[in-house]
């Protein structure tokens, strides 16, 4: 027991003890020199002084027991509230790590690029014995990874607009707000959430800031299309070449996004950003991390409906 709560025990029962205590001593002075109906009369005082103080213990007892409970629930919502948000941060990342790859299972596609200007990808649908395992977890990634993954990076004008982060900052943010969530979690879950806070605030604003961080380029990316599905709606499809499936992939707010056939022009990282936003997104891996250290990864989206870990 902490030495804080240990004192904060002590100060609330001993008036309770005093009063037990001294219930003991009338009913044994009341035992050994008082006699008649005095003598009975001090007993049920000397009873009184002793049940009525147990009473309020063992009720208070009950309560802390109750009151820990419903505390440990309350800690587990508010710590699953901080996954679900955390969660949303470390899929944005992925996207922005993979792009137009982190539609497709690591694993289990292809990409055919003898010729450098169009890329193909084939997507493998059976299970085979060939197919690599995932090993791809963002949160393993050395600063060097997420380099190297930005300069082979490809990506798609559909794309673009889902890479901000403000939405997942502005959610983290609100909970910082929550006293009521807050409260229930550890000095060290904090400050690893003002410490992620922080260093996606700073990703955000480099992107928001820096408008060429992705340039059009001439390699041509096969399979991909976009098409209006119904009014204001837009969808990304991809057509796996040498079948006739189709899949959907992505579907958003079309705003001014016109239909587009494939192949789709790719975009890439403006060189000059490299070092910088690998540093950038390195940053926000090791602040997802550190809330790992201290928090249960697994988490269970409700809105969602799906169980998770980071």
């Amino acid at each position: 027991m902490p030495q804080s709560k240990l004192k904060t025990t002590i100060h609330n029962l001993w008036p309770k003890l005093l009063v037990i205590v001294a219930g003991f001593g009338l009913y044994g002075l009341a035992v050994t020199w008082l006699q008649g109906d005095f003598k009975s009369l001090v007993i049920g005082i000397g009873g009184g002084l002793v049940s009525i103080p147990l009473a309020f213990i063992f009720y208070e007892i009950w309560q802390e027991k109750s009151h820990r409970k419903l505390n440990n629930s309350v800690y587990e919502f508010a710590e699953n509230q901080m996954q679900v948000s955390i969660r949303a941060v470390k899929s944005k990342l992925e996207l922005l790590v993979a792009g137009a790859f982190a539609y497709f299972e690591s694993g289990r596609f292809l990409v055919d690029d003898e010729d450098i200007e169009n890329l193909k990808i084939y997507v493998q649908e059976d299970e085979s014995e060939n197919v690599a395992p995932d090993n791809d977890n963002l949160l393993d990634f050395e600063r060097e990874s997420i380099y190297e993954a930005l300069v082979d990076g490809r990506y798609l004008a559909f794309q673009l607009t889902d890479l901000s982060l403000g939405e997942e900052l502005h959610r983290l943010e609100g909970l910082l707000s929550n006293a009521f969530i807050m409260e229930r979690l550890s000095d060290s879950q904090v400050r690893a959430i003002i410490y992620l806070i922080e260093v996606v605030k700073m990703l955000e604003a480099f992107l928001a800031l820096h408008h060429d961080v992705f340039l059009k380029s001439s390699v041509k990316l096969h399979g991909f299309r976009t098409e209006i599905i119904q009014q204001g709606l837009s969808a990304l499809i991809f057509d796996n070449p040498g079948t006739d499936e189709s899949v959907t992939l992505d579907i958003k707010p079309a705003g001014e996004m016109q239909p587009s056939a494939e192949p789709l022009n790719a975009y890439v990282v403006n060189p000059d950003c490299y070092a910088a936003l690998s540093d950038l997104v390195y940053d926000v891996v090791e602040g997802i991390n550190g809330w790992k250290s201290v928090s249960d990864p697994v988490y269970m989206d409700h809105e969602a409906g799906r169980i998770g870990a980071l």
